[in-house]
């Protein structure tokens, strides 16, 4: 016998889920429906099969082919306009001429007995017969009532309650003699239970129905197909569940890896490929498609995920459906009821409220609350940049397809003809994004210099050596390994302008790629000298000789980056003794979170008090950041290091030296107050210089954000000025403040005398200094320029040795921006988190460097790193995060901001509250749905309580 299944329903009661896949292909335990009707078609020994196909026709008709990989032979008919039931039946069973044909429906869940139903129907002499069973509700289906024999003796399509009058309903598997056939026009829509079975009533044919036992699911609704899947694993359907069995109750297919101390409790239902990471937990009733990822300490419960779904840590899946290529981020709660469409991203935090439905390829951001269904709406949220690029779930969010076209949205921007360098890390992700990244660049024909594995800040100098108009770099994010960070630059060798950045993100938008001609592809090459032109350059600017006399030991920890490869020949030429830790690339070993970082400075610690070295270091972000050990094997890092670094930039700066007097010749070192700390003499500081000098060099310079309140600062007369921050050690301080001013100019504003403020003021006494530094007193011409939120020791250790701190925005952005302005005498810039920048070299993060400014400063200067330490006098910091929704972040700003009117504050980026002794700064997270709080104060306990304060403030502006 052969068979026709109707497979041409959309299954609206079931969209979101349906909106890209017909209802027969929604997946019923790892398998579409309509594959469960094949199989039990094929128990039945019916291989004849022919399809009807409407909507989204394709998808099933290249799913499954001619059918050979199950055994079958499939045949399509494809309608071009629905033709009902009964229409779609005549037109597929042509293929088979004048036979019986067995008739099912290809989006129903059933294991009824098909060769029962075919005896029945022989042992009768039907012309049909209609498969029946009986069902609680039978409101949404059609009634047959029929005599004792089974015979049909009325049809009731839908009834009300008050037209019942019989629970046995049309399964819609029927049997057909070729006669029924007949009744069916070709081509005009015709229905069975309203057109062709009443006809055959009327005319006394023999219409039988067949009152099967067996299972039978319409899976017309998210409820009827969450119990489908229960049904199956429950024994109450036969069916064929894919995967190697694991007690009584749990299926996981080939190639899942789970983690030792993941949870697991049945039934469950895993498909293959998939990932379960450690403390995760997976329970009873859920069901896992293929190549899932559930990521560490994520709970997933009652729960129907289809396959390439991705589950953060710490995300919380109950009772939910979510839609294929999914992504469900860290700590996210999708309650009872949820239904997530494809390729939608629910962000960080979000909380998807019971019953909610999200249609396909929308963004929740993070920290959103969800409370009612979102159908329209965007695919892409407002900005695919973040604070560094732009970042994503490795080839989860950050696919080759995205990165091909971010490529293409880049190179548009640019223009044709341009050339960039290219670059990654060792990573193997990174080289299959950047070779999409280049292939986009193609397209639209721009040239290419691939540097291929190199460290970020040689490829940021390579930029300028050869001239190019921009550059790519690509490495596992510095703040989540999971991520993909591909970052783009300009001609300077920086992180491009918002400005440009918002230009390619409305050609990604829009997709408005330039295509070219095949004669006009960009062209790929791979230039052979990489290292050494950033070699040369660096050694002119470094005193090696003064390294080289100091004789330094120095234990590395290259913490198995590519750095491994490149340091060594520097360090050589510097003259120290190094001792290499993990000095070989193997990006498997590489520490990816904050603990196994802590291990790596233990460890380093150790090696340094053993082996009595002078300094330990630890290269890390593809080599933009440090951190350091001292001869006594303290960790240096953080807010700690910068201060060091000022001080030790300052006093070389001013020739203000504990240990060596002179150079002896190993140097370029004239004498006191005339070094400018790159190894070169300084011209004597330009007479008026201070205040007005910076105001004239940074004419037209904006950065970030800022206003200050007129009644704390007296400032220049420009319509925003930028007040000075204040000193927690009461001692002169002198810093600047950097903002994004209405005035076209950069305006620094005189200290505020009083108890609250620990600044001086431009005509306060020079501090004591070596001779021939006076003309810095007032505030000198050099300037050293720190984030809104390092410690406030910095303007004083900056004010003490003669020199200005300028803060800008906390973002590293904001500090290679203010470094790469023309006309601006800059020592060097520094962020908390080991990250330097002598702008003299080049205007960006370069670890390598900054530890060689380090190593000659110390040298010159004849002190160890510990003395600097132990001379800092570093104020205590309590830093806090309260979890703030995207939504609420204004209004919080807003209502501190009216609470504190009356205080001395600044706004630079956030709210900087400034106190007696110390300060306090308000920082909403430019990426997630936290706002952060930095206190400083002489006591640690004034400012852990500060804190606290403000924290709860916080927190009762949000309503949590």
């Amino acid at each position: 016998m052969k068979a026709v299944v109707m497979a041409g329903g959309e299954g609206t009661r079931l969209r979101p889920l349906t909106c890209n896949r017909p209802k027969p292909m929604v997946p019923v335990v790892n398998k579409p429906i309509i594959q469960h009707i094949f199989e039990l078609l094929k128990r039945h020994e019916i291989t004849d099969i022919a399809v009807t196909l409407y909507y989204l026709a394709d998808e099933i008709e290249s799913f499954f082919g001619d059918g050979a990989e199950l055994g079958l032979h499939l045949s399509y008919s494809v309608e071009d306009v629905p033709l009902g039931t009964a229409g779609s039946v005549k037109k597929a069973a042509e293929v088979f001429g004048r036979e019986r044909v067995l008739v099912i429906s290809g989006d129903a869940l059933t294991d009824i007995d098909l060769q029962e139903a075919v005896r029945f129907h022989e042992a009768r002499s039907a012309v049909a017969t209609i498969v029946t069973t009986r069902v609680d509700n039978p409101l949404e289906y059609g009634i047959v009532v029929t005599d004792d024999e089974g015979r049909i003796r009325r049809f009731l399509e839908k009834p009300s309650w008050g037209e019942v009058f019989s629970d046995t309903v049309n399964t819609g598997i029927y049997i057909l003699e070729p006669e029924v056939l007949d009744y069916i026009d070709p081509g005009k829509p015709t229905d069975f239970s309203q057109d062709v079975f009443p006809a055959l009533l009327r005319d006394g044919k023999r219409l039988y129905a067949h009152v099967a036992s067996g299972y039978w699911c319409d899976v017309g609704n998210i409820q009827q197909y969450r119990q489908a899947q229960v049904d199956a694993v429950m024994g109450r359907v036969k069916v064929e569940i894919p995967g190697n069995k694991i007690g009584a109750d749990i299926w996981v297919g080939e190639g899942t890896e789970i983690a030792a101390n993941a949870c697991l409790s049945g039934p469950l239902v895993i498909g293959r490929n998939c990932r379960i990471g450690p403390g995760a937990g997976c329970f009873e009733y859920t069901f896992m498609g293929d190549n899932c990822i559930i990521e560490k300490d994520a709970v997933i419960q009652r729960s129907i995920l289809w396959q390439d779904t991705f589950v953060g840590q710490g995300a919380e899946v109950r009772g939910a459906v979510i839609g294929q290529h999914a992504i469900i981020k860290d700590f996210v709660t999708c309650h009872d009821g949820v239904v997530v469409g494809d390729r939608c991203r629910i962000e960080q935090g979000a909380i998807l409220q019971p019953q909610i439905k999200v249609w396909p390829n929308k963004v929740i951001e993070p920290g959103s609350r969800v409370t009612m269904s979102l159908i329209w709406g965007t695919k892409w949220p407002g900005s695919i940049f973040k604070d560094r690029g732009v970042a994503g779930l490795t080839n989860i969010e950050l696919t080759p397809e995205f990165a091909m076209k971010l490529g293409a949205s880049f190179g548009s921007s640019i223009g044709k003809g341009a050339t960039v360098t290219t670059s990654r890390d060792d990573h193997p992700a990174s080289r299959m994004i950047l070779r999409s990244i280049i292939c986009g660049l193609m397209t639209v024909g721009v040239n290419i210099f691939d540097l291929r594995s190199t460290p970020l800040p040689v490829s940021r100098y390579n930029i300028k050596t050869l001239g190019v108009d921009g550059g790519v770099h690509i490495r596992v994010s510095p703040d989540n390994p999971r991520l993909t960070l591909i970052e783009l630059f300009g001609s300077q060798g920086i992180n491009l302008p918002r400005a440009h950045e918002r230009k390619i993100e409305n050609i990604f938008f829009r997709e408005d790629f330039r295509r070219t001609d095949a004669d006009e592809v960009g062209k790929l090459e791979f230039p052979g000298r990489v290292l050494e032109p950033y070699t040369e350059a660096f050694f002119n600017y470094v005193d090696a000789r003064a390294i080289a006399h100091s004789r330094l030991s120095v234990v590395v920890d290259y913490a198995y980056s590519r750095l491994s490869m490149f340091l060594p020949s520097i360090f050589g030429r510097l003259g120290c003794d190094m001792v290499a830790l993990n000095a070989y690339p193997d990006h498997s070993r590489a520490p990816k979170t904050r603990d196994d970082r802590e291990a790596h400075l233990r460890k380093l610690s150790e090696t340094v008090s053993t082996l009595k070295a002078d300094m330990g270091v630890f290269v890390e972000s593809d080599g933009e950041r440090l951190a350091l050990v001292d001869e006594m094997g303290r960790v240096v890092e953080g807010n700690t290091l910068l201060a060091a670094v000022v001080w030790l930039a300052t006093r070389d700066a001013f020739g203000m030296c504990d240990g060596l007097a002179t150079h002896d010749g190993l140097g370029t070192h004239d004498g006191p107050g005339t070094h400018d700390g790159f190894g070169r003499s300084a011209a004597a500081p330009v007479p008026g210089g201070g205040a007005a000098a910076i105001h004239a060099s940074a004419s037209g310079a904006t950065l970030g954000s800022t206003f200050a309140d007129a009644s704390t600062s007296t400032s220049t007369p420009t319509p925003t000025s930028i007040p000075t921050s204040a000193s927690a050690s009461g001692s002169a301080s002198g810093s600047v403040s950097v903002g994004a001013s209405t005035s076209p100019s950069l305006s620094i504003s005189a200290p505020t005398s009083g108890p609250a403020s620990a600044s001086a003021s431009a005509a306060a006494p020079a501090p004591t200094r070596a001779p021939g530094s006076s003309t810095s007193a007032s505030g000198g011409r050099l300037l050293v320029v720190a984030t809104v939120a390092a410690t406030s020791a910095v303007d004083r250790i900056a004010a003490e040795n003669g020199a200005r701190i300028v803060r800008t925005r906390q973002d590293a952005r904001s500090l290679m921006e203010f470094a790469s302005r023309a006309g601006q005498d800059i020592l060097f810039a520094g962020d908390t988190e080991g990250g330097f920048i002598f702008p003299r070299f080049q205007p960006a993060f370069d670890a390598m460097f900054s530890l060689a400014k380090v190593f000659e400063f110390l040298a010159r200067q004849g002190v160890e790193l510990s003395h600097v330490v132990d001379s800092l006098a570093i104020p205590p910091m309590v830093r806090r995060s309260v979890s703030c929704p995207w939504e609420h972040k204004g209004r919080v700003m807003r209502v501190l901001a009216e609470e504190t009117a009356d205080m001395r504050r600044e706004f630079i980026d956030g709210l900087r509250l400034f106190f007696d002794d110390g300060w306090l700064l308000v920082l909403p997270d430019p990426a997630e749905p936290f706002v952060h709080i930095y206190s400083e104060a002489v006591a640690e306990d004034a400012a852990a309580g500060r804190a606290q304060e403000y924290a709860d403030r916080v927190a009762a502006i949000v309503g949590i």
